[in-house]
């Protein structure tokens, strides 16, 4: 893998773009301490579950960098980085929140682990990046004819 340069760049912070699930997100998150603390009758615990909470939802809170490259897709979340290269993308779904890049030909139960979502943002250059994507698995010789599946998996 070598460093080819950066096509299409942008970050997505979901918690600007949907205030209205961020109010009930953090509304849970303070329910969850307070029933935790007041079961366990710890302080700890109570922060312990509202800390395994926000583990599980930091990517709505945490802003993440996409990054699209000739070699492949790359998301970076704080010290974590994925990257997906397109000869191992055989099929795409656009969809309303992103595009979800599936390494398996056909549908799977493991898409779901295996596969890459790239998530849009207010400003992500959509249309251009659907294209640059259907481009770079068309011409991977690994990649089926019927590779762009529409709507939902």
């Amino acid at each position: 893998m070598g460093d080819s340069p950066i096509k299409y760049e942008w970050v997505v912070l979901p918690v600007a773009n949907e205030p209205g699930k961020a109010l009930i997100l953090l509304i849970s998150l303070a329910l969850i301490f307070g029933i935790v603390w007041m079961w366990a009758e710890s302080l700890f615990w109570g922060i312990f579950a509202a800390v395994v909470v926000v583990l599980g939802v930091r990517e709505f809170y945490i802003p993440v960098s996409y990054s699209l490259t000739d070699e492949g897709a790359t998301s970076r979340l704080l010290f974590f980085r994925r990257r997906m290269d397109w000869n191992n993308v055989k099929r795409i779904f656009p969809e309303r929140h992103g595009v979800f890049l599936s390494p398996f030909a056909r549908r799977s139960r493991l898409e779901n682990f295996r596969g890459f979502f790239l998530r849009w943002g207010k400003d992500s250059p959509k249309e251009e990046v659907l294209e640059f994507i259907k481009k770079r698995i068309e011409t991977t010789p690994q990649a089926g004819t019927n590779n762009v599946t529409n709507g939902e998996k």
